[in-house]
């Protein structure tokens, strides 16, 4: 494929360009000005191209190139791009690309390996489920046998009852008769001699009980001493606090009469004030 941009100097004055060239496959493809500018100094290379000077109002064909192959493994977009820019003011540039589709290559088909592929995948299809759950249904139930057969070892060791003995529980029994005993008879005073010794059985004393009522009036009496008893020594704790004459400390103060325990200080302190009035 070959594309060719022709580029005008529209400027003021003398300028110049750059163009480079790319393509988006792998592929060899390249850059180049026509014969007709030979006289136009080119600094040149396959793909990238310097162009000065380009006097007002000329013009430079461009010419890209790039080989198409004939086919890909999947269908392809190329695109050969070219970019110019002037010398003199890079922000002017001139981007194009010119797009190619590349057709997929048509593998051939093995009638063998189509014929197998045939009948292989709907048999899976159709018997791939059944077999997975027949599958899982034989291995759970053996699963479950083998479970069973062990059992639970305490099981085991329990007996195993016989088949009437469960018949015996609801069977009513007659309660069993008390079978009397009769204890051997032993004569009191030979029982004596053998506990006792041969001297026998001790002779108890014989207390006479006091009567009732003598014992209330003892108590009475203990009553009524201990009452004289106390009220004779109350009095005599008096006569000594009146002999000698001794308050209480917390009412020494107020024995105002007593000038000898009480100081002149501790009078004054407790007076009342000349110009105190109590209102009641």
């Amino acid at each position: 494929m070959t594309a060719i941009w022709t580029m005008t100097n529209l400027g003021n004055g003398v300028d110049g360009f750059t163009a480079s060239i790319d393509s988006s496959v792998m592929t060899d493809f390249g850059i180049t000005i026509s014969d007709s500018f030979s006289s136009i100094i080119v600094s040149e290379s396959s793909r990238y191209l310097e162009i000065y000077p380009v006097s007002r109002n000329d013009s430079v064909d461009i010419i890209g190139w790039m080989q198409v192959p004939e086919s890909a493994p999947t269908e392809t977009m190329a695109n050969l791009t070219l970019e110019t820019r002037s010398f003199l003011q890079p922000s002017i540039f001139f981007i194009d690309s010119i797009p190619v589709i590349i057709q997929g290559e048509s593998l051939p088909e093995n009638e063998e390996q189509a014929l197998e592929e045939n009948w292989i995948v709907p048999l899976i299809n159709t018997w791939l489920e059944p077999i997975m759950i027949m599958a899982v249904v034989v291995v759970g139930m053996f699963g479950v046998i083998w479970a069973l057969k062990i059992g639970n070892p305490r099981e085991k060791e329990q007996n195993i009852p016989e088949d009437d003995d469960w018949i015996s529980k609801f069977v009513r029994k007659s309660s069993p008769v008390a079978e009397i005993i009769e204890s051997p008879k032993i004569n009191i005073e030979e029982f004596e001699k053998d506990f006792f010794g041969e001297e026998g059985r001790p002779e108890s004393e014989v207390f006479n009980s006091v009567d009732g009522k003598i014992v209330n009036e003892a108590s009475d009496l203990l009553d009524r001493s201990k009452e004289d008893s106390d009220m004779e020594e109350a009095l005599r704790i008096a006569d000594i606090l009146d002999e000698q004459d001794i308050l209480h400390p917390d009412n020494i103060i107020l024995d105002i009469d007593d000038k000898d325990l009480v100081s002149e200080e501790n009078i004054s302190d407790n007076q009342i004030p000349s110009d105190f009035d109590l209102e009641i």
